[in-house]
């Protein structure tokens, strides 16, 4: 059970493919012009996945990594539930600074009720 309204974390899968490529662009938008969207993602490794997508204002969608398994296994529940969402209150992307070194990105979750909604804003 989830006691917090409001819960930290990072992103994990973000060195895949060309995702480090992606969080280099990203940091580029003001925070305003960016977007991120949870969805549930069940698979063979993990029946409680949840995809993180970032939306850049006229620029489509992109899949930039997963809740790591832990908070996916919480969350996952929460988005199944009718009635209640969770919502990305804050993306930010960390690293970088030097050649060589990866980026990540945290995000801050809020818990909102909101009826029928099972992919987050």
């Amino acid at each position: 059970m989830i006691k917090q309204k409001r819960f930290a974390t990072r992103v994990a899968g973000v060195t895949f493919g060309k995702r480090q490529e992606a969080l280099e662009r990203l940091a580029k938008y003001p925070a305003g012009a960016v977007r991120f969207r949870l969805a549930r993602e069940p698979n063979g490794f993990d029946p409680n996945a949840v995809a993180v997508y970032v939306e850049v204002a006229g620029k489509g969608r992109y899949k930039i990594g997963y809740l790591p398994r832990g908070v996916a296994a919480l969350f996952s529940a929460v988005l199944d539930r009718e009635g209640t969402a969770v919502r990305v209150a804050e993306g930010r992307v960390t690293g970088g600074r030097y050649a060589g070194w990866n980026r990540g990105l945290n995000l801050v979750l809020e818990l909102a009720g909101c009826s029928g909604v099972r992919e987050a804003a």
